[in-house]
């Protein structure tokens, strides 16, 4: 039996009790008369309209999807090594045209001449099966998009389809002839798990359908092929149409699929919340809070008042007094039946037998009546706890896929933020290169510069130095020939000769800068004096 079952009938049975009492109707009519403008009970629940499109696309992809699987395309790769001949299991064509072209394997000949010749290695070829291709990659990322796709909706459907709010605000002060009682409630409920959900019918239909292409969706990924190609690297958008994809049919209706899921807008669903307002209070909700608030003060002045025991002893004495009746109603009926044994001439022990046997098929009947009746409570109960339990294994699996999207986004979220920092990096190490270089290039160009600057000066100064000596050679040959002495040298050659002409060049420009100082020294000495004469007079 449900809790929702259970009170219920707790409540009614306690209300047969105080129903027509006049001192409780009197009690309840006085806290329903009492400030009746400020009871108010709100409820909300949700109705929710699902498309069904969106569950017609994925059950007609998923039989392919399932079929493409099923084809396990892969791709052979040949791995091959040299190796002694004695690990040599078996051998190929690859290992006798590579033999053929390395005869340097085949060392020695054998001692028979009739005996075959056998090289000391050979080449081993392996063929491996690739299974991570790029088509199966493909199915294992479209599954892993419906699973979330499909995970999101089911897991809002279900959140807003079995949750139940509800506020209950009391405010009464009610005056009795003995006193008064206070009540201020304020009572607020959540409960997500609402045994009565509000799906209808078609909704419920639609719910069975999505629950069924998650637990198909959650198979094909735990197929072998599945887990295999979930070690590889996932694909990421866009896809890349291959012409398996394009003309296999399988592949291509799986294609239609993953565009349809990944161009999708909206939750598939909408959301319609009904409320529903009590204020003031109808009758009856009236007449049942009264009930409770007339049992809250009866177990608070009980408790208060140490009355546990003493009420407890007039509920037993009145039960053994109402048992004590019975017995003698028994008593009362059998003597009865004695009576009617007598005027019917019917011997007592006979009728008793008669009676005892009706009474027998009856408690016959009656046992098999309690037996069905144990059965069909235990099934129910079995059947309630079936229910809660697959309700609470559904939330869980919901919990942990939705657990393991938020550690795969978190996954995602770090490999993309050690590509960025990676990027990041590269890119400030590219600029330091860059920098370094540029400065690097600055720095070379300058100290060029430099060079080039101090070059300039010291070749300016060596001109200068060897026009000076120019300058003096010819100063001293020239003195010498002008006292007759023997220049001692032959300045007929080329060299020598070129050796002169500088030499000249040189006297020549000294010889301009005296005479421009000898002519400034004349006109200084003619003229001058003759202007001085002038300002004197």
């Amino acid at each position: 039996m449900s809790l929702l079952n259970l009170y219920y009938k707790a409540f009614r049975e306690y209300r047969e009790f105080t129903r027509n009492d006049k001192g409780c109707v009197k009690q309840r009519d006085a806290i329903k008369r009492a400030n009746t403008d400020e009871d108010r009970l709100e409820s909300i629940r949700h109705i929710c309209h699902i498309d069904e499109e969106w569950i017609k696309q994925i059950e007609e992809g998923l039989p392919f999807i399932e079929k493409a699987i099923a084809e396990e395309r892969q791709f052979i790769k040949n791995e091959g090594e040299v190796v002694i001949i004695e690990k040599a299991k078996h051998v190929s064509r690859e290992s006798l045209e590579h033999l053929s072209r390395h005869s340097e394997m085949i060392t020695r000949l054998p001692e028979d001449k009739d005996a075959t010749l056998t090289p000391d290695k050979i080449y081993m070829v392996e063929r491996l099966s690739d299974y991570a291709v790029y088509e199966n990659r493909f199915l294992y990322m479209l599954l892993c998009y419906l699973r979330d796709f499909v995970d999101l909706r089911l897991k809002k459907l279900l959140e807003f389809g079995n949750t139940y709010k509800s506020t209950l605000k009391i405010r009464k002060k009610v005056l009795t002839r003995h006193g008064s009682i206070n009540i201020n409630t304020d009572f607020e409920e959540e409960n997500k798990r609402d045994p009565f959900s509000v799906f209808d019918k078609e909704n419920l239909s639609f719910i069975e359908r999505i629950e069924s292409c998650q637990h198909i969706i959650v198979s094909l990924l735990q197929k072998p092929l599945m887990q295999l190609v979930s070690k590889a690297s996932m694909l990421k958008p866009p896809i890349t149409k291959t012409n398996v994809l394009k003309m296999n049919v399988k592949f291509r209706r799986a294609t239609e699929l993953y565009e349809y899921i990944s161009q999708y807008q909206g939750d598939g669903f909408t959301i319609e919340e009904v409320k529903k307002t009590e204020a003031p209070f109808s009758d009856q909700l009236f007449d049942e809070v009264a009930e409770i608030i007339n049992l809250i003060s009866f177990v608070s002045y009980m408790h208060g008042n140490d009355l546990m025991e003493k009420l407890e002893r007039e509920y037993e004495d009145e039960k053994r007094k109402i048992e004590e009746k019975k017995k003698a109603d028994i008593l009362a009926k059998i003597q009865s039946i004695r009576d009617c044994a007598d005027k019917r001439n019917i011997p007592i022990e006979e009728y008793a037998l008669l009676l005892e046997q009706g009474l027998d098929a009856v408690k016959e009947e009656i046992a098999q009546m309690d037996e069905f009746k144990k059965k069909v409570d235990s099934y129910s109960t079995q059947n309630i706890a079936l229910k809660e339990e697959k309700a609470e294994l559904k939330r869980r699996l919901s919990a942990l896929d939705s657990d393991l999207c938020a550690k795969q986004y978190e996954l995602e979220q770090a490999e993309r933020k050690f590509a960025s920092d990676v990027e990041k990096v590269e890119n400030e190490c590219k600029q330091k290169i860059e920098e370094n270089e540029r400065l690097a290039s600055v720095k070379i160009e300058q100290v060029t510069n430099e060079c080039d600057q101090k070059w300039r000066e010291l070749n300016q100064k060596y001109e200068e130095n060897d026009k000076e000596r120019a300058f003096i050679a010819g100063q001293l040959r020239g003195l010498r020939l002008e006292h007759g002495l023997d220049v001692g040298e032959d300045y007929t050659t080329k060299e020598k000769f070129n050796e002169l002409e500088k030499e000249y060049e040189a006297f020549l420009k000294y010889f301009k800068n005296q005479w421009k100082l000898t002519k400034k020294q004349i006109r200084m000495s003619l003229l001058w004096p003759k202007w001085g004469d002038k300002d004197e007079k």
